[in-house]
C-alpha cells in the first residue's frame, strides 16, 4: 500500500478542493449561462407574442371604425377625416368603383376602376352577406404597397377600405425591447410581408424556425406567434451580439474567482508547513535518533510548536518511552527465568514421550477389544433383523392361515350338506312330481321360485316374530304341522302371515313334502354357491402369496409395478384390515421403479401392519400411490391416535418402539428405511392426533436398466389384474 507525507497528503487535499471548487464554479456558471440564454430565448417568443397582441389591436380598432362607415352613411361623407383608411369605395354589384371617398395621392384607382381580377375584388365576391371582412396583408391595387381591405354588403354593392401596414410597422419598431431588432410580418407560406426595418434581406422564411437563425450574414434570436386575424405569422429577430456581450462577462468572473481561491490555498498551505509540518519533522527526527538504553525521553520535550496536539503527542511519546524501558527490562529478567527453564525440558520431554508410548499401546488393546465387540454387535444386530424378519412372517402366515381355513370350513360344510341331503330328494322328486296334481305342482314351482330370488333377510328379531305370526296364521288356516311349514317359508323366502302362498299351502294335502323337497333344492343351489365363492377367496389368497413370494426375483433389481406390490401387501393381510379397517385407495398412472420387490415389500408390510395396530383395528387406512416428476410417491396413512411428540426424534432409531412389551423388537422403521435408503429414496412421517402419514419417496422407473423384463401376461400388471378387487 502506498504510504503519504503528511506535506504531499495536505497539498493533495489543497488541490483536490481547489479543482473539485472550479469545477463547481465552472458548472454554476454553465448553468447560469444556460438558464440565462433559455430566458433569452423565451422573450423573443414573449416579444413576438406582444407584436401579436399589438397588430390585432390595430385591426379590431379598425374594423369597428369601418362598422361605423357600414352603419352610417352620414359617417362616409366624412371619410376622410378617418385617419385608419387610406382609400376608401364604393363598389357596384359589378365589381366597379362606383364612388371614391378617400384617395391618397397618387393612387391608380378611379371612378369606373374594375377591381374583378384583383384581391379585393375576389374578398368582395366571397364577403357575402356577413358582415366586416378583412383580406390580411396583401399588395395594393393602388400602389403595390402592403396594406389590408375591409370590405362590407351595403345597399346594392360594397365599401371597400384600404389600411396601410405602415403605421403598425412603426408601431411594432417602437415596441422592440433590443436595439437592432426586426420585427417581420410572414404570411402563413413563408412570405415576408412588411418588416420594421428594410433591406434586411429577406422575402421568404421557412414555414418553421428554429430559435437562432443567420440572416445577410448576422445570427440572430428567433421568436414567433401567431395572429389569428390576419391568419399569418409575428417573427421577431434580435441580434445574438447583445446575448453574447452579456455571457462573455461569465468567463472573466468565474477567473478572478478561481484565482482568489488559488491564492487563498497557498497561503493556507504555507501556513501549515511553518506551523504545523515542520515540528511535526523535527519531532520525527528526534524519535528516529533515540536509544531508550543510553538516551533520556524528556529531551524530546524540548520540541517547540505552537499546537497543542503536536506537544501532546511529544508528552506521549515520553510516557511510552519511559514504559518500553521498564519493559525491556523485565524481558530480560524473564529471558534469564526462560534460559533456566529449558534446562530441564529435554528430561521432561523424554519422560513424556515414554508415557504416550505406553498409553498409545494401551490405547491399541482397546481398540482391538472395541473392534470385536463391533463386531459382535453387528451379528447381533443381523439375527435381530432376522427376528423380526421372521417374526412378521409368522403373523403373515397366522393371517392367511385364517384366511385359507374361512372358505375351507365354508367348502366343508356345503360339501357335507350336499352329500348328506340332496340325494334323498333328488332320488324322490320324479315319483313326486308324477304324484302330484297340477296345483302342487304349480306350489312347487313357485316356492322355488320364491327361494332363488334370494329376498331380503328381516334379522333375528324379525325372523322370530315372523315366525309366530307364520305358526299363527297356518293353525287358523288349518294346515297340518305349522311349526315345519313356517321353519320352510322362511328358509324359501317368505316371512309375510299375509303372502298368499300360505293359503295356499294350508288348503293343500302334501304341503309338508312340497316345502320340504323345495328347501332341499334351493339349498343345494345355495350351497354350491358358497362352493364357489370360498374357492375363488381360497384362490385370491393363494395367488396374493404366490405373488408375494416369487422366488425367482428374491434379491435382484427389477422393474416394479408399485400398486400391484400395495394390492398384494393388503390381499396377504385381508385377515387384520377386514375386521374393522375402511380402506381407501389412490393411485395415479405409470407407478413403477427399479428396485428390489422383496425388500419393497416388506417395507409395506411393516408400514400398513404399524397403521393398523396405530387404529387399535379400528378406522381408514389410506393407501396412495402417485407420480411427482422424477419420484414416486407412496404415503400411508391412518387416522390412529398418532405418535407422542416425545417419541419423534427417535421413531427411527432401533430397538426403540411405541407398542407395548412383547408386541415387536424396534427394528422395523429401521430396516424400513435402510432399505428405502438402500434405493436411494427417503422414508419421512408426519403425527398428530387422528392422523399419521408415513411418506416413501423412490427414483421413478426411466426405462434404462440391465434386467430383462417380464413378458406380456407374467409382469406386474398381469399379476394386478389377477387379484380381486385390485
Amino acid at each position: 500500500m502506498r504510504r503519504w507525507t503528511l506535506q504531499g497528503f495536505a497539498i493533495a487535499v489543497e488541490a483536490m478542493t481547489l479543482a473539485v471548487t472550479l469545477a463547481l464554479m465552472a458548472l454554476a456558471l454553465a448553468v447560469a449561462t444556460g438558464r440565462i440564454e433559455a430566458r433569452y430565448r423565451e422573450d423573443r417568443v414573449v416579444e413576438a407574442r406582444k407584436a401579436g397582441a399589438l397588430v390585432n389591436v390595430f385591426l379590431d380598432r379598425a374594423a369597428e371604425r369601418f362598422g361605423v362607415l357600414v352603419r352610417d352613411p352620414g359617417a362616409r361623407e366624412s371619410a376622410a377625416y378617418f385617419g385608419d383608411f387610406s382609400d376608401l369605395y364604393e363598389v357596384g354589384r359589378d365589381l366597379r368603383v362606383r364612388r371614391i371617398l378617400s384617395a391618397e395621392p397618387g393612387s391608380a384607382v378611379f371612378e369606373g376602376f374594375s377591381l374583378a381580377s384583383s384581391v379585393p375584388g375576389r374578398m368582395l365576391v366571397e364577403s357575402g352577406e356577413g358582415g366586416v371582412v378583412t383580406s390580411g396583408i396583401v399588395r395594393g391595387v393602388e400602389d403595390e404597397r402592403p396594406c389590408i381591405y375591409y370590405a362590407a354588403r351595403i345597399g346594392e354593392g360594397w365599401l371597400l377600405g384600404r389600411m396601410g401596414v405602415d403605421s403598425i410597422t412603426a408601431e411594432l419598431a417602437r415596441i422592440a425591447e433590443y436595439a437592432g431588432s426586426v420585427i417581420l410580418i410572414v404570411s402563413a407560406d413563408g412570405r415576408v410581408l412588411t418588416s420594421t426595418r428594410s433591406g434586411i434581406g429577406l422575402d421568404i422564411l421557412p414555414k418553421k424556425l428554429g430559435a437562432e437563425a443567420e440572416v445577410g450574414g448576422v445570427h440572430w434570436m428567433v421568436g414567433e406567434a401567431d395572429s389569428p386575424l390576419l391568419q399569418d405569422r409575428i417573427v421577431v429577430f434580435t441580434p445574438r451580439a447583445e446575448l453574447d456581450r452579456l455571457l462573455a462577462a461569465f468567463p472573466a468572473l468565474g477567473f478572478s474567482m478561481a484565482a482568489v481561491f488559488l491564492f487563498g490555498s497557498i497561503v493556507r498551505s504555507t501556513r501549515m508547513r511553518s506551523r504545523f509540518l515542520r515540528p511535526l519533522e523535527r519531532l520525527s527526527a528526534l524519535v528516529a535518533a533515540w536509544d531508550p538504553d543510553r538516551q533520556d525521553p524528556a529531551a524530546l520535550a524540548a520540541t517547540e510548536t505552537d499546537f497543542l496536539e503536536v506537544r501532546a503527542l511529544a508528552d506521549a511519546f515520553v510516557s511510552k518511552s519511559a514504559e518500553v524501558r521498564d519493559a525491556l527490562e523485565a524481558l530480560r529478567r524473564k529471558d534469564e527465568e526462560v534460559r533456566a527453564l529449558n534446562a530441564g525440558l529435554e528430561n521432561r520431554v523424554e519422560e513424556r514421550t515414554a508415557e504416550l508410548e505406553s498409553a498409545n499401546r494401551r490405547l491399541g488393546a482397546a481398540n482391538l477389544n472395541l473392534s470385536r465387540a463391533v463386531e459382535e454387535l453387528t451379528e447381533t444386530r443381523d439375527r435381530l433383523v432376522v427376528s423380526e424378519k421372521m417374526a412378521a412372517l409368522g403373523r403373515l402366515s397366522a393371517g392367511i392361515a385364517h384366511e385359507l381355513n374361512t372358505p375351507l370350513g365354508a367348502l366343508r360344510s356345503s360339501a357335507e350338506f350336499l352329500a348328506g341331503t340332496l340325494p334323498g330328494h333328488l332320488a324322490a322328486l320324479p315319483s313326486l312330481v308324477t304324484s302330484i296334481g297340477a296345483d302342487s305342482l304349480a306350489i312347487l314351482e313357485e316356492l322355488l321360485g320364491r327361494g332363488f330370488a334370494d329376498a331380503p333377510d328381516p334379522g333375528f328379531s324379525g325372523r322370530r316374530a315372523s315366525h309366530r305370526k307364520l305358526v299363527t296364521a297356518l293353525e287358523e288356516a288349518g294346515a297340518s304341522g305349522p311349526g315345519a311349514l313356517a321353519d320352510g317359508l322362511q328358509e324359501l323366502g317368505i316371512h309375510e302371515a299375509d303372502d298368499p302362498m300360505v293359503g295356499k299351502l294350508a288348503a293343500c294335502g302334501r304341503a309338508q313334502v312340497l316345502v320340504s323337497t323345495a328347501v332341499a333344492l334351493v339349498g343345494a343351489v345355495r350351497s354350491g354357491r358358497i362352493v364357489a365363492q370360498a374357492a375363488e377367496k381360497a384362490a385370491w389368497t393363494v395367488n396374493a402369496l404366490r405373488t408375494y413370494s416369487r422366488q425367482e426375483e428374491r434379491g435382484k433389481p427389477v422393474r416394479v409395478d408399485i400398486v400391484s406390490d400395495l394390492e398384494t401387501v393388503l390381499a396377504l393381510l385381508n385377515n387384520k384390515l377386514k375386521r374393522g379397517i375402511e380402506v381407501e385407495r389412490e393411485y395415479g398412472a405409470d407407478i413403477r421403479v427399479y428396485g428390489r420387490p422383496d425388500e419393497l415389500d416388506q417395507v409395506w408390510i411393516n408400514l400398513v401392519n404399524n397403521a393398523v395396530d396405530a387404529m387399535d383395528g379400528n378406522g381408514r387406512l389410506t393407501v396412495r400411490a402417485l407420480r411427482e416428476g422424477p419420484s414416486v410417491v407412496v404415503s400411508i396413512e391412518d387416522d390412529g391416535k398418532g405418535i407422542p411428540e416425545e417419541s419423534k426424534a427417535r421413531i427411527f432409531t432401533p430397538f426403540f418402539t411405541t407398542k407395548p412389551e412383547g408386541m415387536g423388537l424396534g427394528l422395523g422403521l429401521d430396516i424400513c428405511k435402510r432399505i428405502v435408503e438402500s434405493h436411494e429414496g427417503t422414508l419421512s412421517f408426519e403425527s398428530r392426533p387422528g392422523r399419521t402419514v408415513f411418506t416413501t419417496r423412490l427414483p421413478a422407473y426411466s426405462g434404462e436398466g440391465t434386467i430383462g423384463f417380464a413378458e406380456p401376461g407374467e409382469g406386474s400388471e398381469a399379476r394386478l389384474q389377477e387379484l380381486p378387487g385390485a
